[in-house]
């Protein structure tokens, strides 16, 4: 596999790598070269890229070249209209100058500080509704990002659905919760960062239990603050510790989190729960859950309430999985040192894109399907005909078709 490699100037060129493995080094670096741009040495005679500064420096693609550095590049990204971004219209997401992304989100992140909060009246105006530009379904676009979406959009930016075989026994929570929180900072939803009213669980100790819990209760107070006849919403990322059926409703509990911080479901939040059969879901021994919450505090009580939620499957490295043969493949890639990306669903619906790419086998990335062996007819017509024309628009697909090759997955492209 190439290495890549960074021109700041005649005299200073690195890895990438070998930058990014270091984050004072790497802080160092960026702030010597802020205000010039570097390239990317990864294709011919590189790709301009630039330093954006934020609380911190980062290397930046140029608008509109994602998709033209080299597969293997983790500033690679295929065109829009190849991924699960092609859902939305223009208003949904804009990608700025300065490298951040400014979303059109579609639940409100404040709520009525009325007493007549609780009522479905109330609840569904806080939620805000996301409608659709176009005539038909098939074809609309949507102008507004679900919490789906948005959680997609910040584990894509934090790069965790990239896999390549130095990242194996790396990926733990407190490495999530450093790049998940340094993406949410070029993610600006309301005119404001999404890293400001953004909540991930520190990693659990149970010495400084005291300390711990003392800083959440800080934050969010802070966040949850009233103006006017509104309260701010506070987002809550996290890992699903156990889903509570109950008497007075359904509710969820995170990892690194004691069991005296419940969040309750509210309607629209329980009924995407039972849609998504989460209960069914959490008995899964290899895969667990992400969830992305917008949350309330019900005034009478002060118990906290999601309004909203977002769902990810995620396995043991925090890479998406889709369902039981996505997560094979997945597995098979990473026990044989492939590179490769997920591409990210964003919004429920049959959008024709690969969900896998392998990209340690050309120049090109290589689509890759399975075909499981237990489906109805129409599903495999369907899936025949996406094959069709995933050919004629990429050339090279790679197919594990669990009928004709059984179920054990067979050989990749070479590298």
């Amino acid at each position: 596999m190439n290495s890549v490699r960074i021109r700041f100037d005649e005299d200073t060129v690195v890895d990438r790598e070998w930058l990014e493995a270091d984050f004072e080094r790497c802080q160092r670096i960026l702030e010597r070269y802020h205000g010039t741009n570097p390239m990317c040495l990864c294709k011919g005679q590189g790709v301009s890229m630039y330093i954006a500064r934020r609380n911190h420096c980062h290397l930046a693609r140029m608008p509109n070249s994602a998709a033209v550095h080299a597969v293997y590049c983790p500033s690679y990204e295929p065109p829009v209209e190849q991924t699960g971004r092609q859902v939305y219209g223009k208003e949904a997401i804009h990608y700025n100058a300065n490298g951040t992304a400014t979303v059109r989100l579609a639940t409100a992140l404040s709520s009525p500080t009325v007493e007549s909060w609780g009522s479905d009246s109330e609840i569904e105006a806080s939620e805000g509704r996301g409608d659709v530009v176009g005539s038909t379904l098939t074809n609309a676009l949507r102008n507004t990002v679900s919490l789906s979406g948005l959680l997609s959009l910040m584990w894509e930016t934090a790069g965790f659905n990239r896999w390549s075989p130095r990242m194996k026994g790396k990926r733990t929570w407190p490495v999530v919760r450093k790049y998940v929180s340094s993406a949410a900072e070029r993610i600006i939803v309301g005119r404001r960062r999404l890293s400001d009213r953004l909540y991930l669980p520190e990693r659990f100790i149970g010495s400084q239990a005291g300390p711990i819990g003392a800083r959440r209760r800080e934050q969010f107070a802070r966040v949850m603050r009233k103006h006017g006849r509104r309260r701010n919403s506070l987002v809550v990322l996290g890992q699903i510790r156990t889903f509570i059926r109950g008497d007075y409703g359904d509710s969820i509990r995170l990892r690194h989190l004691g069991n005296d911080v419940t969040f309750w479901l509210g309607g629209k939040a329980a009924r995407i729960a039972e849609r998504w059969r989460l209960e069914e879901t959490m008995m899964w021994k290899s895969r667990s859950v992400i969830v992305l919450m917008v949350v309330d505090r019900m005034p009478q009580t002060g118990a906290l309430q999601v309004k909203d939620i977002g769902l990810m499957r995620v396995d043991g490295n925090y890479l998406p999985v889709c369902d039981d043969n996505h997560g094979e493949l997945i597995e098979a890639l990473v026990e044989r040192e492939r590179h490769f990306v997920v591409q990210m669903v964003y919004e429920e619906g049959g959008v024709d894109f690969p969900r896998l790419l392998l990209t340690d086998a050309g120049e090109d990335a290589v689509p890759m399907m399975a075909l499981a062996a237990r489906v109805s007819e129409e599903k495999k017509m369907v899936e025949r005909e996406v094959l069709i024309r995933w050919r004629e628009r990429y050339g090279r697909v790679w197919v594990w078709d669990q009928v004709r090759q059984g179920k054990t997955v067979p050989g990749f492209p070479g590298n």
